[in-house]
Parts: C-alpha cells; structure tokens; sequence
C-alpha cells in the first residue's frame, strides 16, 4: 500500500504556483514508490527473484546436491510475473541471465544476475507502461550466513499516467542504486537495506523536472522514501 506521509515544506498553498510544483514533486515520488514495490511489480519483486534462487542453490549445498547451475556458467531463461495486491494489478516479462560464483573449492559464493523487463500495471492514482533493466549480485549464500545480502543497480523508463490533482501524464526515467538489501534467511523477508533514487521527468509533455532522494528499508514489509526537499513518503506491501 501506498501511503504519502509528507509534502513540500517549502512550498504554501497561497504560494502562486506552489500546488503544481507539490504535485509534480508528489507525482515523482509515487512513480519512485511503483517503481520500487513489489505490490506493483517494482525492482523488489527482482531482488525477492534472485534471492529465491540463492535459497535454491543454498538448500541443494545443504544435502550435498548439485546447485541446479554450474560455477561460472551463465544461464538465461524468461519468466512472466503478475499480481493483484491492495488494489494495484501488474503484469511483467522479464528475460534474465544469471552466474554463480564459487570457492576455489566449488562451494557456492555469490549469484548475479543481469536482467530487461516490461511492465504495466494500475492503481487507484496512477497507471504506468515502463520497462526496465539492471544487474543484482546476492551474497551470504554460504551456510554460515544467517541473511543475504543484494547489490543492485536498476534503471527504469515508462509513460505513467498520474490522477492525482490536476492530472499529469509523466514520461521518467528512474535509477536506484541498491545497497547491502538483507534479507533474513529464516523468514526471506527484507530487514534493511538503503537505495539512492535519481529521477529526470517530463509532464504533460513540457515541464520537466529533476529529483533525488532515499530509500530507507525498515522492515515489515515497509520502506520510507525521503526527496531531497526534504519530503517523506510510507510504502508498504
């Protein structure tokens, strides 16, 4: 679900023009937030991915089976991935090529993975037609870890439209830098983790605008998104 927490604390609503700039600026952060939510088919619904097929190759090492994939080859496959959750509906294909990284001794290491999809879906606010490529790299795959832990670099680019206010159709293009996401091997849930947004935008087709920000992962399914204004947004899934 997600859930704006703040607004522009520089901006007055008796401000000419203030409501435009606090509404493209919200606009931005809701496409950040889809953008990133696995409860719209976002970059977590790849992290959540690579880290089920760590946990697979894990789990063979266990028994002394083979990981499924060799050392040091690369695998490709494609997948398709929809959903319905609080309200937002996806549908995403995705092609993939994973690697995994071994000991000197053959005991799996690290697993990456190199990916390109396309997604639509549609919430309450807003609806978007994007697609999306990037690279994760999930360590703490060795048995004496108790979390993995995902690096990932993941650039984003779609046509959203916002029914927020006025109304806008957005064209962006959205880049996170992952780090140290962890995720608790008891429970596979994320338990931190940051991620640094940059987003460049153009609304209905004539103004453009330029953002930055952080995410902060909390845990419980939830993570908070904080612009550089200064703004702060909940999303939870």
């Amino acid at each position: 679900m997600l859930l704006a927490v703040g607004m522009l604390a520089s901006c007055s609503d008796n401000d000419e023009g203030s409501g435009t700039s606090a509404e493209q600026e919200e606009a931005a952060a809701e496409a950040i937030m889809n953008a990133m939510s696995p409860e719209s088919g976002g970059a977590v619904t790849k992290t959540d991915e690579a880290v089920e097929k760590a946990s697979t190759i894990e789990e063979a090492s266990k028994g002394m089976d083979e990981p499924g994939i060799s050392c040091g080859v690369v695998y490709a496959d494609d997948a398709t991935l929809s959903g319905t959750q609080g309200g937002v509906n996806y549908y995403v294909t995705a092609s993939w090529n994973w690697m995994l990284s071994c000991t000197g001794f053959g005991i799996p290491e690290t697993l990456e993975m190199g990916f390109a999809s396309t997604r639509e879906y549609t919430s309450t606010r807003m609806s978007s037609d994007d697609e999306s490529d990037g690279n994760i790299k999930v360590s703490g795959i060795e048995l004496l870890s108790d979390a993995y832990v995902v690096n990932s670099n993941v650039d984003n680019d779609g046509t959203q439209v916002f029914t927020l206010g006025n109304g806008y159709t957005l064209s962006s293009d959205i880049s996170f830098t992952i780090v140290n996401l962890t995720y608790d091997k008891a429970t596979m849930e994320i338990v931190s983790g940051t991620a640094e947004v940059n987003f460049s935008g153009v609304f209905n087709g004539a103004s453009s605008a330029t953002y930055s920000g952080t995410i902060e992962f909390l845990g419980n399914n939830e993570a908070l998104l904080t612009m550089s204004s200064g703004s702060t947004y909940t999303f939870s899934w």
